[in-house]
Parts: C-alpha cells; sequence; structure tokens
C-alpha cells in the first residue's frame, strides 16, 4: 500500500491529509510484540510514580509564591 502525504492550504492553515494511513495504523497495532506493550506499561507506571511525587513539590513552590506576594502586599501598604 502507498503512503501518501498532501498539502492542502484551507482558510490560510496549511493541513496534512494523510491518505491510506488507517489501513497501516489497524494492521500495525495486531502486529506489535508483546515485549512492545509491556515496555509502554512500565513507562505509564513510572510516569505515575513521578507523578505522585511531584505534587507535594508543586504544591511547595506555588504556596510560596503565594506566600511571598502576600508578604509583598502587606509590606506596601504598611509603609
Amino acid at each position: 500500500m502507498k503512503k501518501t502525504l498532501k498539502l492542502v492550504k484551507k482558510n490560510g492553515v496549511l493541513v496534512v491529509v494523510a491518505g491510506g494511513f488507517t489501513a497501516l495504523s489497524t494492521s500495525a497495532a495486531a502486529e506489535l510484540p508483546v515485549a512492545v506493550g509491556t515496555a509502554f506499561t512500565g513507562i505509564s507506571s513510572d510516569f505515575a510514580a513521578l507523578l505522585v511525587l511531584a505534587w507535594p513539590v508543586l504544591g511547595t513552590i506555588v504556596g510560596g509564591f503565594i506566600v511571598m506576594k502576600l508578604f509583598k502586599k502587606f509590606a506596601n501598604k504598611a509603609t
């Protein structure tokens, strides 16, 4: 099957029209090795673990910026 890409300009926006990719993508998905699925599952679980560790750090940083902004606001009103 031939892969074709066609560039179309519509309303000033360049759009890529892909022809013949739907048949390729569905057949390729069925033939992936089990190791690929296992690798993506591992990446997903690692990302979830990192996300759990990142939320407290992000909350601390945002809280610190809020406290600094409030301190600056009240310090300017006091002077």
